[in-house]
């Protein structure tokens, strides 16, 4: 198996994140194929696998879990890490790969010969060979077609049921989905209205917030939503979005109905409350999307509101691995006129091991003044139980290879990265000044050999 030994994030508006597998030497001894486990990137999961061919070993990026109608855009890079120089790396870049239900999976079965993966000294001491996936700019697409069935002016209602189409299901974020379109009342009635709605058909065990857009129709016809953020649960669903014409001046003549959903988030939450001014209820437990346990402390000894969590599951963790997570935290007021408040220096990170002491936590600093908790007109603890109402949203997580890491690490790989980028933009205007300076020549040169010297040596025209 390939290991995912480091990730990091970019933080670049291209959304770029940085995954490191360490690949064993045995994908140079055995014709078996070797695989990663899966990861998460863009709210899917991918697999990275190695191909051994007689002379070479191909490199492949596989979606897991593609379902019919679902086309994943995305940049990628593979590298194989030369440890001599980088600029003996190799390398395949691909921009703007679709990736679908019935082609899966991209990649070069040629990627490297066995005999060069050898001599070029790729393999650590450990024999072990290190690659990096680099994904950035993915865009997520469902498309479907309903057909509709004639007018519901038309139609015996005890006959057919006109008022709910449902799309075929698609995965995105660890959930299935589809997009629910409502009729809601007749051709003739002056409150007829078309509704549509995303629903989450699996996962419930977590609050989640999810945004997306839908459009409806072609050319003319197209009826486009805004970009909707919506919160759900196992009980509550999408409101929706009320369309501003019929479903059916939408369709086609023959009442085909094509729908597009762009997907652009989802993000799984914990919603705990607790006592911060009583002692001995100012703790509450929850769980994250693995279903590991952790524990939120609320503090309000200094002058500001300080939260505290703790992974009590760390034991989980398994043995030669450390748990990347990324959340962030928010203080729902009690009075939900007013927007939550999110934790100061927020999103934050931690990484856990076996090793890693349980019982130290994360501290994570608010703004709220703990003067403010102490007024019985403050907007934050409910009125009746005083319990103040956080949201844990749960960002990212990844299970790396190898206990010894550290924020460090992260930090030597950003700046590589950064001047990795910085000498690619520099080469790139090089090469324009090269082609603009090179076109200068060509036109005084031409210039030049437009002018004439008469026998008493005046220029002539």
């Amino acid at each position: 198996m390939a290991h995912l030994h480091r990730f990091v994030s970019l933080g670049d508006r291209f959304n770029s994140q940085v995954f490191t597998f360490i690949v064993p030497p045995k994908i140079l001894r055995d014709y078996a194929d070797l695989s990663s486990r899966e990861f998460e990137y863009g709210y899917q999961r991918w697999t990275l696998s190695f191909v051994k061919s007689a002379k070479h070993i191909g490199v492949f990026l596989e979606l897991k879990k593609a379902t019919e109608g679902l086309n994943c855009t995305i940049d990628f890079v593979i590298t194989l890490i030369n440890h001599d120089h980088f600029t003996r790396n190799e390398e395949l870049r691909e921009r703007k790969t679709q990736f679908t239900v019935d082609m899966p999976r991209h990649g070069n079965p040629h990627f490297i010969e066995i005999e060069e993966l050898i001599k070029r000294n790729f393999a650590m001491p450990s024999g072990d060979f290190m690659v990096e996936v680099e994904l950035r700019h993915i865009k997520t697409v469902f498309e479907d077609v309903i057909q509709l069935p004639r007018r519901p002016s038309e139609v015996n209602m005890h006959q057919i049921d006109y008022q709910n189409f449902e799309t075929r299901h698609f995965h995105f974020g660890d959930s299935d989905w589809n997009v629910a379109l409502s009729h809601l009342g007749d051709d003739h009635s002056s409150t007829s209205q078309d509704v549509v709605r995303l629903t989450r058909l699996t996962n419930f065990d977590l609050l989640c917030k999810t945004k997306y857009a839908v459009v409806l129709g072609k050319g003319k016809k197209m009826t486009e939503t805004d970009i909707m953020e919506v919160s759900l649960d196992s009980e509550n669903e999408d409101p929706g979005y009320t369309l501003h014409q019929s479903l059916y001046n939408t369709a086609s003549h023959k009442g085909r109905l094509q729908l597009l959903v762009e997907m652009y988030s989802t993000t799984y939450y914990s919603r705990v409350r607790l006592e911060p001014l009583t002692k001995n209820k100012n703790r509450a437990h929850c769980y994250d999307r693995e279903q590991q346990a952790w524990l939120m402390e609320s503090n309000v000894s200094g002058p500001y509101l300080k939260l505290r969590l703790y992974y009590t599951d760390v034991k989980n963790v398994p043995r030669r691995y450390t748990r990347f997570v990324n959340w962030s935290v928010a203080i729902v007021p009690a009075l939900r006129t007013y927007k939550p408040v999110k934790g100061l220096d927020g999103p934050y990170t931690s990484y856990y091991s076996q090793q890693t002491d349980a019982e130290k936590g994360y501290e994570m600093v608010t703004n709220i003044r703990t003067e403010e908790l102490n007024d019985p007109d403050n907007i934050y603890l409910d009125e009746n139980d005083h319990t103040l109402t956080v949201e844990i949203h749960w960002l990212m997580s990844h299970l790396l290879y190898q206990v010894e890491y550290g924020k460090t690490d992260d930090v030597h790989k950003v700046q590589r990265h950064q001047m990795s980028r910085e000498l690619l933009a520099l080469q790139a205007e090089n090469y324009s000044l090269e082609k603009q300076l090179h076109s200068y020549q060509q036109a005084i040169a031409k210039k030049d050999s437009k002018g004439r010297y008469s026998e008493d040596g005046s220029l002539e025209d």
